[in-house]
């Protein structure tokens, strides 16, 4: 309500790391209104941003699933 015409609003987050179970929390409502309004733009990003290290972990814990 107090985002001012020129302002960017940028949301980050990762519904595999949520601890909601439901469709209710704010990061899937965040997605839906992005779905809805061309003004509201969702990027996803293809592979992993962050250390080398968590890339490794997410590696193990899928394969091992």
């Amino acid at each position: 309500t107090r985002l001012g015409k020129t302002g960017k609003i940028v949301i980050l987050g990762d519904l595999q790391q949520k601890d909601i179970t439901s469709e209710n929390d704010g990061l899937s409502w965040a997605i839906r209104l992005s779905e809805r309004f061309e003004e509201i733009k969702k990027i996803d990003l293809k592979g992993n941003h962050r250390h080398d290290l968590v890339q490794k972990i997410l590696d193990f814990t899928y394969k091992t699933k």
